[in-house]
Parts: structure tokens; C-alpha cells; sequence
């Protein structure tokens, strides 16, 4: 206790010393010296996301989306669109959060919510991802579109058929397609072997990889006399990459197939399968990259009526030089085991298998 009466002692004389006008008396040592005051001391929170920087800056392209603010039982920056269509706040089914946004969409008519940015970039060819989750009562087409706000530009416009039930992640992406132009390299000089494996092997690629890497259209450069079509005052012919394009031509308008077990990108045998629009039938195209050695192929199908023989067009170099061309035949594969055919595929050659129920 006595400490405590001190204490209370010294600190009213302080205070009356320093009301007195009395200058206080203070000792600095250079000498004995602390540790640096850092710079980083004087730093300031600038918060991006509001309005320190021109209306905000955030890597969420989507305000609001979860639906945490609100007002007035509605989400903000969201407004429904669609005629007798309501949105309103839900906290009995919300999927994160404490709400979800409920939209009521009358029935045999179309609805929804939409939000308009005053700024939104997108940066050229480069691919935007989506995710959205979705709860239904009823079978719904959910239907995602991004456009510029008169609705001219449209970057995006997908839709998902959502069954009733329980949470379901729409998923897609959006970006300016590409334009994959003038891939001939060899342009300005007649076909030869070594153009034929290059189209070929730019071809397959393309049919595998186009959707995954937003590559709209691909452009060969200069077919007419430079390497498909050789053109003569009589007539015309076609030429190595030429061939190449009217077998692997046979994969346009199909649906792409996985090939498992996925392969090495510089394995000896590439190849690309897809099926038609009908389902009855199944191409794969098979590049030999090996210039010494045949590569013996065993292909084994699933969930497909397999034929008794699949047909074949074999493009075979006429020699194995760098300037030589391809031979073109047909030959018929025998089925084994009900669904497997096997082929061997020579060196620096070509194969377009044809499965049809």
C-alpha cells in the first residue's frame, strides 16, 4: 500500500512541475544507441478494393459474389431481369456464407440476375475461368453470358442443363478465341516427306489441344502449289500435306476421344481419335515418328460396336529421305477378341484407322 501512496505522491508533484512553467530537463547519450527505426514503420494500408485506387481494384471480376451485402433484402450491384421474375435474400440454403440469393423464374419463361461493370478488362487471348453453384427445385437450363453492356460484343454464352436436387457446380471459361494463321513452315517449296510428318503431326495437335488452348480457327499458309495442291495447266494434284489433310479432314465435326493411358509427347506413335456425330463410327489417325523402326499399335475399344475389319489408309514414304513422298494404300485390319485390332504402323508413316457399327 505504501508503494502505491508514493507512486500517487510523485505523480502530482510531476504534474505540478509541469504546470509551473518549469522547462523539464532531458538527457540524450549519443553514445548508447538503440536499433534502427525502420522505414517500414510509416507505411500506409491503401485499400484497392475500395476506392482508393479509381473505384477499386480486386482480382474478383464478379462484385458481390457471394451476396454478403445487401440491402433492402436484395443483393448489391445485382438486379433481376426476365418479366415476373423475384430475387431475394435466403439464409436457410445458403451454400457459403449466412445467404444465398434466391431467384423465382415464372413458369415456361426465362429469368435470372445480371450485374453491369463500369470497368471490366479482359486481357487478349487469355482464358477467364468461371464457377458457379447452383440449387434448383425443378430441371433448369442455367444459362451464363458475358457481353459488353449494349450486348453487342459477346464474350461468353454458355448453358447447363441442372437437375433438382442438392448444390451443383457450373463450371466454363471464356476468352478470345485465337487464330492459329500461317503454320506452314515450309511454304515455297513442293511437297516432300518432311512437310507431310510436320502437317500431320500440327494437325493431330490440333484436333487434341484446339478446345483446351482457345484455339478457334488454324490457317495453312499458302496450300495452292506450296505444298497441297500442285496445279498445272491441265489439271491438279494432291500433294504430300495435301493427302495428309484429306485423311486426317475425316476428324472435322466429331467429338474428340481420351486415349489412356495418356503418352509422353515425344513418344514414336502419336495419335489423335474421335467419333462422329451419329456414334457409328470412330477415326484415329496415327503418326510413326520413328525413322528406323516400325511401331506395332494394339487398339482396344470400349462402349463401341466393334465391325469384323476396320479399314485403314496407310500414307509410306517412297523413301526414307527428307524429300521423298508418300505412297497412299488401303488395307483391311482384322478384330480380335471382339474389340481390339491391331496394325503396325512404318517408319515415318501415316495411319487413318475407320471403326463403323
Amino acid at each position: 500500500m505504501s508503494h502505491f501512496k508514493t507512486a500517487v505522491i510523485i505523480g502530482v508533484a510531476c504534474l505540478a512541475t509541469i504546470r509551473s512553467g518549469r522547462a523539464e530537463t532531458i538527457e540524450l547519450d549519443a553514445a548508447v544507441q538503440g536499433p534502427v527505426i525502420s522505414p517500414l514503420l510509416f507505411g500506409h494500408n491503401l485499400e484497392v478494393t475500395r476506392r482508393a485506387i479509381w473505384s477499386g481494384l480486386g482480382a474478383e471480376m464478379v462484385a458481390n459474389r457471394k451476396f454478403a451485402a445487401n440491402e433492402n433484402g436484395m443483393a448489391k450491384r445485382w438486379v433481376v431481369t426476365g418479366e415476373g421474375t423475384t430475387a431475394s435474400l435466403d439464409d436457410q440454403n445458403a451454400y457459403v456464407g449466412k445467404t444465398s440469393l434466391r431467384v423465382n423464374v415464372a413458369a415456361q419463361a426465362s429469368g435470372g440476375i445480371v450485374q453491369q461493370q463500369e470497368t471490366l478488362c479482359f486481357r487478349k487471348d487469355t482464358r477467364y475461368r468461371f464457377r458457379c453453384w447452383v440449387k434448383t427445385q425443378a430441371t433448369r437450363t442455367v444459362r451464363v453470358r458475358v457481353t459488353d453492356a449494349e450486348g453487342k460484343i459477346l464474350l461468353c454464352d454458355l448453358e447447363h442443363s441442372i437437375a433438382a436436387g442438392d448444390w451443383r457446380l457450373v463450371t466454363g471459361a471464356l476468352a478470345r478465341p485465337v487464330l492459329f494463321d500461317e503454320w506452314n513452315t515450309l511454304w515455297g517449296k513442293p511437297g516432300s516427306l518432311g512437310m507431310g510428318l510436320y502437317t500431320a503431326g500440327v494437325l493431330n495437335l490440333l484436333c487434341r489441344e484446339a478446345d483446351s488452348l482457345n484455339v478457334e480457327q488454324a490457317l495453312f499458309f499458302q496450300p495452292v502449289t506450296e505444298g497441297c495442291v500442285t496445279v498445272t495447266p491441265m489439271g491438279s494434284d494432291l500433294d504430300v500435306a495435301g493427302r495428309v489433310f484429306a485423311v486426317f479432314g475425316e476428324h472435322q465435326g466429331n467429338r474428340l476421344l481420351r486415349i489412356a493411358p495418356e503418352r509422353p509427347v515425344d513418344a514414336d506413335l502419336d495419335l489423335t481419335a474421335s467419333l462422329s456425330r451419329d456414334g457409328k463410327q470412330i477415326v484415329v489417325t496415327v503418326i510413326n515418328r520413328n525413322p528406323s523402326a516400325p511401331q506395332p499399335l494394339d487398339l482396344l475399344v470400349k462402349n463401341f460396336t466393334m465391325p469384323a475389319e476396320v479399314k485403314a489408309t496407310l500414307l509410306t514414304p517412297r523413301a526414307l529421305d527428307p524429300q521423298s513422298v508418300f505412297n497412299q494404300s488401303q488395307v483391311e485390319l482384322p478384330v480380335t477378341d471382339g474389340n481390339q485390332v491391331s496394325i503396325s504402323v512404318p517408319p515415318c508413316s501415316v495411319a487413318c484407322l475407320f471403326l463403323e457399327e
